[in-house]
């Protein structure tokens, strides 16, 4: 406190008013839950209007996209198992031929040897 001046009773100090404001505040408060809800309410109505045209208009073209596709992922499966078979066949007959290579050489150079 400062020199010369006196000390106000704490009932006599002047305070905010809160009750206007807790008014506006709770009507504030009421006021954007109300437009939370009707936000809410609007979405889900847009998104049940979202499924009900996708219902509609969609569901028998993906499910015959879908089974489509399914065919293909079996039909490329089979393939791709087919094709890995070829390669293991192919790269054994190339051992195989490469151990026959050997073979013959070595007989070559016995023959050369004994010449």
């Amino acid at each position: 406190m400062r020199p010369g001046q006196s000390r106000q009773p704490f009932a006599q100090q002047p305070t905010l008013s809160t009750k206007p404001e807790l008014k506006t505040q709770g009507e504030h408060e009421r006021s954007t839950l109300k437009t939370a809800h009707e936000e809410i309410v609007k979405q889900r109505n847009h998104i049940g209007d979202l499924e009900t045209e996708w219902a509609e208009d969609s569901i028998l073209r993906i499910t015959t996209e879908n089974t489509t596709l399914n065919q293909q992922v079996r039909q490329l499966a089979n393939d791709n198992q087919t094709l890995d078979d070829r390669l293991k066949a192919a790269r054994s007959n190339v051992r195989f031929q490469d151990r026959r290579i050997v073979e013959l050489e070595v007989q070559l150079l016995d023959s050369s040897d004994r010449s």
